[in-house]
């Protein structure tokens, strides 16, 4: 896609049932959409027309997701972070789908402890990530895990 003009070029429908939030990889370029209903991440292909893979499944374990929010590829293309809001947490993936690591030690207002976490961003050299923690009104900083 190409947006240099800020023209409509296409509507995404693969995966989408449900999507809250959407990223490219800056290196791939595929386009990995979080389903909060199904809690799944979609990954698709960089034009969108086919799934690649399916990150996650629903429930409170980890690697699994309940709600998921915002997601994102660390600048390095390798992993990927969604906030996992209704498990009051992040996590972590590979980017072929893979479980990596949970970011948050559970539902409440201590140090690492998360109330709905509806967005997740990495440090511009991908060596921390931030999650918003929307009830308990901060933002934690964790270091990525690799």
């Amino acid at each position: 896609f190409s947006m240099a003009d800020g023209a409509f070029q296409a509507s995404i429908v693969n995966g989408c049932a449900t999507a809250r939030g959407v990223c490219a990889s800056p290196t791939a370029g595929n386009i990995f959409v979080s389903n909060t209903s199904a809690g799944t991440v979609t990954i698709l292909n960089p034009d969108g027309s086919e799934i690649v893979r399916v990150a996650a499944a629903s429930g409170a374990h980890p690697g699994q997701l309940n709600n998921p929010f915002a997601v994102r590829v660390s600048p390095d293309g390798t992993r990927f972070a969604v906030a996992d809001y209704g498990n009051h947490r992040a996590q972590v993936f590979s980017c072929d789908g893979e479980f990596v690591a949970v970011l948050g030690n559970g539902n409440g207002s201590g140090n690492g402890q998360c109330q709905n976490t509806p967005g997740v961003w990495f440090s511009p050299d991908g060596s921390e990530i931030f999650v918003s923690d929307y009830n308990g009104k901060r933002v934690h900083v964790f270091a990525a895990p690799q």
